[in-house]
């Protein structure tokens, strides 16, 4: 009976003392708030892809152009390429292979069959060459 009442009164010493640490030593999973005091989050509408485009086709429904890039990724495996539908005839700023880094909205703005188009950041501003001639 004594031996019972023993695990009894240490079971409740350590929940007491695993209680007492999470109050007075912080451990929680909660964000800790940034020096203005409010939650900040990071989020935004646009992505970013470094490539040389490998090849470039426009598209056309009949009342909008679409342009699609395939892009050989930056570091990736040189058999990986990634592509990407563009709204609008943007066969221009693809006219090379040199590399680039690519601006453009996450969400798509038209669909062309199905697939959506994404929106250039400020239509030229959206597409920096890297490599000089």
């Amino acid at each position: 009976m004594k031996q019972r009442i023993n695990n009894i009164v240490t079971f409740i010493g350590l929940v007491w003392l695993i209680l007492v640490f999470a109050i007075f030593c912080h451990c929680t999973t909660q964000p800790r708030p940034n020096s203005l005091g409010v939650p900040q989050i990071y989020d935004s509408p646009w992505m970013y892809m470094i490539g040389s485009p490998s090849s470039v086709d426009v598209f056309s429904n009949g009342e909008h152009y679409y342009t699609n890039v395939e892009f050989k990724a930056f570091g990736a495996s040189m058999l990986n390429t990634v592509p990407i539908l563009f709204c609008g005839n943007q066969r221009t700023l693809f006219k090379d292979k040199k590399l680039r880094a690519v601006t453009y909205r996450i969400g798509a703005t038209r669909n062309y069959q199905g697939i959506g188009c994404h929106d250039l950041l400020d239509n030229n501003n959206g597409v920096i060459v890297l490599e000089e001639d």
